[in-house]
């Protein structure tokens, strides 16, 4: 079977009620082992479904993770992070999420178009990225996956993001929040933090290097790194090479963001910021809320 004959197996029909209340409309995107789609709830309110891939070898690493981003995620009211309305379990065991409907595009989307964007933009987009992971930390939830595609800019005439897609992400406070297995790496290469390869405990400082290497792309219009899959010698080795520093790619970033998110890139753990809030503040971008 084709991918695209699999696409079109497994894409409901529009017009489709997905657990007795939401009407599937159109697929919005795809994922590994998911399917979005465009919805409307009972009330005729826009919103989006994640529906889990009905391949028998998803079912379980992936239930078990997509229930867990619903634990997460529920547990997350802030202006700058995805919002869950709803998730369950059909008959067939898939699991699904339904989310508050954003419109707009990723930043990884942004920047393709843009090669770097515009100070103006890029300051609130940092500082409302960091004020999402304040609050997650806040609360002992670790994204574990921040980068450009997992920050979304809103349409709009005012800079407005939401942090989504919480589905790897770890609350430390609960051991049973652990789906993957201690020796397999997840996240996204060139923007996880180099411990994490080395199968590491995840800490806010996982997430404070993702939240570096996102702003520097954002500010260079390049990764910090370029990396390719291959063995962990080899990506780790990537991964710890000298970064080009911000200042010496776009002269124009002011010092204290430039120094701010360079410090955040740093290969040693203990090294880097200690939290987002220290390194808003370092940075000088707007306070975030105690």
């Amino acid at each position: 079977m084709t991918h695209r004959e699999r696409e079109g197996r497994d894409t409901l029909r529009p017009g489709t009620i997905l657990a007795g209340r939401y009407e599937l409309r159109y697929v919005l995107g795809r994922g590994g082992s998911s399917v979005v789609y465009a919805a409307r709830d009972e009330a005729g309110a826009d919103v989006a479904v994640k529906l889990l891939d009905p391949e028998p070898e998803h079912r379980a690493i992936e239930r078990a993770r997509m229930l867990r981003e619903a634990r997460l995620t529920r547990s997350l009211r802030h202006p700058s992070i995805v919002s869950l309305r709803d998730a369950g379990e059909l008959d067939d065991g898939r699991a699904f999420l339904v989310m508050e409907r954003l419109r707009g595009r990723t930043i990884a989307d942004r920047i393709r178009g843009a090669f770097w964007l515009p100070l103006e933009e890029v300051i609130p987009i940092a500082a409302q990225l960091l004020e999402a992971l304040a609050c997650a930390h806040g609360l002992g939830v670790v994204h574990r996956d921040v980068n450009p595609s997992n920050v979304f800019l809103l349409d709009g005439d005012e800079v407005r993001v939401k942090l989504i897609d919480f589905g790897i992400g770890r609350d430390l406070g609960n051991p049973e929040s652990r789906v993957t297995q201690p020796d397999v790496v997840v996240g996204t290469l060139g923007y996880m933090a180099p411990e994490a390869l080395l199968g590491d405990e995840p800490t806010e400082r996982s997430d404070v290097y993702g939240a570096g290497a996102t702003i520097y792309e954002m500010l260079t219009g390049n990764p910090p790194h370029a990396i390719r899959a291959g063995d962990v010698r080899s990506v780790l080795t990537a991964m710890l090479a000298p970064v080009e520093h911000v200042a010496e790619v776009r002269p124009a970033v002011p010092g204290p963001l430039a120094e701010g998110v360079m410090r955040a890139l740093v290969g040693r753990p203990n090294d880097r910021w200690s939290s987002v809030r220290a390194m808003a503040d370092a940075c000088e971008l707007l306070p975030l809320a105690a």
